[in-house]
């Protein structure tokens, strides 16, 4: 159990340390709360606009597939 809460209390630690290092190297004028909501929403906005590229192509491929059945099974019947 100790253990657990060792690794715990080490991963936290180290989570922290990263996200402190990575707003005092940006420079910035933001405060940290500030710095890391806008970090997220931007993280979260590139996130969705993947999802909506994916989405995008996987469903043209879907038409583009059955329009391409149809019009073979028009042209061989």
């Amino acid at each position: 159990m100790r253990l657990e809460l060792a690794k715990l209390l080490i991963g936290t630690l180290i989570v922290v340390a990263v996200v402190l290092f990575i707003y005092f190297s940006s420079g910035t004028k933001q405060s940290l709360d500030d710095y890391i909501l806008s970090t997220l929403i931007n993280f979260w906005g590139k996130i969705v606009n993947l999802i909506i590229v994916i989405v995008s192509i996987w469903f043209s491929i879907r038409v583009g597939g059955q329009v391409l059945r149809r019009v073979l099974y028009e042209l061989w019947w």
